[in-house]
């Protein structure tokens, strides 16, 4: 028997919300270093100006290509401010104070993350997961992705959910890699065959129609790591709701277009039998 599930719970949203109230303090302090790394968990408001700007900065480098002309500096650096915007902050110590009595240390990458509902579901949404080119592939990355799932199960979430380019196809891998998968309500599994549906279902100037329509292929899978089937249920649920409705607003557009259409033709024969009434009949009395 299928859900009956709402795709906004108020028991997710009082999840989310009990998850900000806790603040950023559910992380033992074992677990905040990592061989020669420190890391903490942050809200934006609390960042230094340093860590403000090399967030943006190592965003930048990092994403803009990828991006390409959807890249925006203002929309980022707004994302990235967002109140409800939380951060695991990566430090290492300063080249320049390694071999001092008081070590400096200094940004080398982090974890972007919030607390959200998400389709009927409490979780934590991971935006960015950025490193500085010299840190990378030393396990800092999987050992933040660790963090998160501890942070998410000690607060009541459902699991971790994030978005990734499908042409980055080094970061798909090693979120796979991670125990990622793709969610049932990515836009790749929600694509509809609309010329296979047509043909199946419909008749005439509908199929036709329908058959010339082409579904926009999104550029980015969503990424899943959920504890419980149950979890997983409800966005099965969502994405089958999701395709029925899409199917719907298909079926509405090519109707409007048909009743357009005749609409038009009845426009233009009442056009052509005034035309046929006040242009014609002298030339037929001639002809008589």
């Amino acid at each position: 028997q299928g859900l009956s599930m709402p795709w906004t719970s108020v028991d997710a949203l009082e999840r989310v919300k009990r998850a900000y109230e806790v603040g950023t303090s559910m992380l033992c302090h074992d677990s905040l270093q990592f061989g020669d790394y420190k890391l903490d968990e942050a809200a934006w408001e609390s960042l230094t100006p340093q860590w403000r700007d090399f967030s943006f900065n190592l965003l930048k480098e990092n994403m803009s290509s990828l991006y390409g002309d959807e890249w925006s500096d203002q929309e980022k650096h707004d994302e990235l401010a967002d109140p409800t915007a939380r951060y695991l902050l990566v430090e290492q110590p300063s080249d320049t104070h390694r071999d001092e009595q008081m070590i400096s240390w200094e940004p080398c990458g982090y974890m972007h993350f919030r607390f959200v509902e998400e389709e009927g579901l409490a979780v934590v949404y991971v935006y960015e997961l950025q490193l500085a080119s010299s840190v990378r592939r030393r396990g800092l990355g999987r050992y933040m992705d660790q963090l998160c799932e501890q942070i998410a199960r000690n607060r009541n979430m459902d699991g971790v959910i994030l978005t990734c380019f499908t042409h980055n196809v080094s970061a798909l891998k090693f979120y796979v890699g991670l125990g990622y998968e793709e969610s049932p309500h990515s836009p790749s599994n929600c694509i509809v065959d609309l010329k296979g549906y047509a043909t199946e279902h419909l008749k005439g100037a509908r199929a036709k129609m329908m058959q010339g329509m082409v579904q926009e292929q999104a550029n980015y899978k969503i990424m899943c790591k959920l504890w419980t089937e149950h979890a997983h249920e409800i966005l099965r649920q969502f994405a089958e709701q999701s395709v029925k409705d899409f199917i719907m607003e298909a079926l509405n557009a090519v109707d409007n277009e048909l009743a357009a259409t005749s609409e038009k033709q009845q426009v233009d024969r009442r056009s052509d039998v005034s035309m046929d009434v006040c242009g014609q009949p002298n030339i037929k009395r001639a002809r008589q």
